[in-house]
């Protein structure tokens, strides 16, 4: 089963979009330690396209959620310009805050509290799908 919400890509329809994905997650069961989790990196992917794709075209963000037995799959999907943030280098988190370039822990934020990320181009648009997997004794 497969659900959507669009949204403008604004980073006021935040909240909405975040709660929104909350709500589907509950119902199919995850614990909210991965609500948590998948929350912050929704928040993360929206606000980057709300950020940098708007720029490059997009107005609007539609994100499928997509249930399958033990996994919950979010894609969001923009028309801006052809960009795979996964392709970004992490940063070095070893290094004091002064000495790191500014940007890219959203990318590893996402990579950290999901199970797996893609990126595809296609027809024009960007998918951006990030993955979670039921865990045993998530809370």
């Amino acid at each position: 089963m497969t659900e959507r919400i669009t949204v403008s890509a604004d980073k006021e329809n935040a909240e909405t979009l975040l709660d929104w994905i909350d709500e589907k997650m509950a119902a199919a069961g995850f614990g909210s330690r991965a609500r948590r989790e998948m929350r912050l990196a929704s928040e993360e992917v929206f606000v980057n396209i709300s950020e940098h794709s708007v720029k490059r075209g997009s107005r609007a963000v539609t994100v499928l959620c997509g249930f399958g037995v033990e996994e919950l799959s979010l894609t969001f999907i923009d028309d801006g310009g052809a960009y795979n943030p996964l392709e970004r280098p992490a940063p070095d988190i070893t290094l004091p805050l002064e000495q790191r370039e500014i940007g890219g822990l959203g990318v590893f934020l996402v990579k950290k509290f999901t199970d797996r990320a893609e990126y595809r181009r296609e027809t024009g648009l960007n998918y951006l799908a990030i993955f979670k997997n039921k865990k045993a004794g998530d809370s």
